[in-house]
């Protein structure tokens, strides 16, 4: 077999490919015989047709499955004699291929790109040691608190700062009723036994808060402008006047200490208080991680230009366009929305794949010269972490990434993880 190579584009090469008869011929053989002992043809029994007539009924489709083998064989030969390291295999053309003359093809391939690594030993960076505060400890407090809180029958109290308030509401827009400039606009047109919380954020922009102070029986009219990011496309930039109607006002009772700490499952108000403290600082020291680590990869990033291969960047910026997409359609955008937005989107996802991809093939070099090896109890503990996001058991898990061949890039990634930790251990011990 003889293998030749020439650059056909960043990142792309050419493989031209050669086997003689010689080589050839025994896979050849192979498959002829297969067909000649499993083959029907008229007037002989299965596997007794001589092989003249075998070859001459089933000579298109021998040849296609001798293409087949001989291409997928030499291909992966010429890789290891080229020493080539490739990513995809774009398209296989110009196949000649006869029993008495060998096979000759050329494969168009993307390969990983070369390049030199910056000095990546004792990175600068900032280390900042996380602190929790009382006033962080009492926020969280006081949310768990809220969700305790209970609603009772306010009377002829006025309401205060996040308590409830029970109306009837009409919305005019324009001089007319809202569902008619609006029509998409209906629920929030007109409402019955509406309840509203006195607080912010508001459903309708500014009609939680303008309730406060008012009792039951109370009405009140209340300018609502729709900023120009309101979720609902239809509204943005429309000015509203809303006619209401308090009919019972429901104040918010907060939970005692002690009925906090039942709940919660702790023995008093201080034990309550330093669990908090150790998961905010947990939490905070998780952030401070994932802050060092974007500040090495930037400076990685910044060091480091050199040109990727094509296929990959495209693969990668289509998972991201889908990400982003379902992303903006679960935050309540439209499909006019995702138009609107095409170009600023596809852009967004263009450079960010980039960025990632590089960022793949730099700690992919790093963790190869630093000799980052990935233990089968490190590839099974990620399998769990997936199977139990996924709510799926462990070996169907497995299975199915296998299928797909993911699990040399489940590997690579914790490979990739772990060296970027590593060069954030060596950049703090500088």
């Amino acid at each position: 077999m003889k293998a030749e190579t020439k650059v056909s584009g960043p990142c792309r090469v050419k493989l031209s490919v050669r086997a003689e008869a010689t080589e050839t011929r025994p896979e050849y053989e192979k498959i002829v015989g297969e067909y000649a002992q499993h083959g029907r043809l008229p007037g002989f029994r299965v596997g007794k047709a001589p092989r003249a007539l075998v070859e001459s009924r089933y000579g298109n489709e021998i040849a296609a499955d001798v293409r087949s083998k001989l291409i997928s064989r030499f291909y992966h030969e010429a890789i290891k004699e080229t020493t080539l390291t490739p990513v995809a295999v774009l398209d296989v053309t110009d196949v000649l291929f006869t029993p008495s003359t060998g096979i000759s093809f050329v494969a168009l391939v993307d390969v990983v790109p070369e390049f030199k690594l910056p000095k990546y030993k004792q990175i600068p960076l900032q280390v900042e040691a996380p602190v929790v505060t009382e006033e962080q400890v009492n926020a969280q407090l006081g949310r768990f608190r809220d969700m305790l809180a209970k609603l009772e029958d306010g009377h002829d109290q006025p309401a205060a700062r996040n308590d409830f308030a029970q109306i009837d509401f009409t919305a005019t827009c324009e001089g007319r009723p809202l569902q008619d400039v609006v029509p998409e606009a209906v629920a929030l047109a007109t409402g019955t036994d509406f309840l509203v919380q006195v607080a912010e954020p508001e459903s309708i922009p500014g009609l939680g808060v303008a309730l406060e102070g008012l009792k039951k029986g109370d009405q009140k009219t209340v300018p609502v402008a729709f900023d120009k990011n309101y979720h609902m496309e239809a509204l943005r930039g429309k000015a509203a006047v809303y006619q209401v109607l308090v009919k019972a006002v429901r104040q918010r009772i907060l939970p005692t200490d002690e009925v906090v700490c039942q709940r919660a499952g702790f023995a008093n108000l201080d034990e309550m208080r330093a669990q908090i403290s150790k998961n905010l600082q947990t939490s905070a020291e998780r952030q401070e991680l994932a802050r060092q680590q974007k500040e090495v990869v930037e400076f990685l990033l910044k060091r480091t230009e050199f040109e990727l291969p094509e296929s990959v960047v495209t693969e990668e910026t289509n998972h991201t366009i889908r990400a982003m997409m379902r992303d903006v359609i679960e935050r309540g955008g439209t499909r006019e929305d995702l138009a609107k937005n095409r170009d600023s989107i596809l852009e967004t996802a263009t450079t960010a794949s980039k960025d990632r991809v590089r960022l793949r093939y730099i700690l992919a070099r790093i963790a190869a010269e630093e000799k980052v090896t990935v233990t089968p109890a490190e590839v099974n503990q990620r399998l769990e972490e997936l199977a139990a996001q996924y709510r799926m058991p462990v070996k169907k898990v497995r299975e199915t990434m296998a299928a797909r061949h993911g699990l040399d890039t489940l590997e690579s990634d914790i490979r990739s993880e772990k060296a970027l930790i590593m060069l954030v251990e060596d950049a703090k011990a500088r």
